[in-house]
């Protein structure tokens, strides 16, 4: 019998962890970290990792690692990286967005007494002029605020 390979191994290991089926995966390691860091961000924000300016690429994927534990793990999507192909076709699309809107809005503007032909006029069933304007908080209840954020965020 063949010993099994790393990848059947980690197949395995991981099917016992995961609810979808696995499909392997060959991609170069930064892609593999930025995907990981994709899927980590604004998550867990109370973890933090402090690691010397200059440092080996083991030392610092040891420190998230110890930093993280076990107790924080969350399933996430491998996907390829975007080609340039795709990128260029991406941007194609957005700058023909981009023109088809300024056409749209030149021309609703010479059509019509909107500036834009998506944007429509605040309707109301009273009469925004003859509310009064808010009062300013007084300067006790401003201090108390900015007590209050400064103990929330530190």
């Amino acid at each position: 019998m063949e010993p099994a390979s790393t990848t059947e191994k980690a197949n395995t290991s991981e099917k016992a962890n995961t609810t979808e089926i696995v499909h392997p995966m060959t991609m170069h390691p930064s892609d593999l970290l930025r995907c990981v860091a994709g899927s980590m961000s604004c998550k867990d924000t109370s973890i933090f990792v402090t690691v010397p300016t200059i440092s080996s690429w083991k030392s610092v994927i040891r420190a998230i690692d110890a930093a993280i534990g076990d107790d924080v793990d969350r399933e996430f999507m491998v996907t390829y990286p975007r080609t340039e192909a795709q990128r260029a076709r991406n941007r194609k699309i957005a700058l023909e967005n981009v023109a088809a809107w300024d056409a749209a809005e030149k021309e609703a503007s010479l059509s019509s007494e909107f500036s834009s032909p998506l944007i429509f006029p605040i309707r109301t069933k009273y009469d925004i002029e003859a509310l009064p304007t808010p009062k300013r908080i007084s300067e006790d209840a401003r201090k108390r605020l900015k007590e209050e954020d400064a103990k929330r965020f530190p």
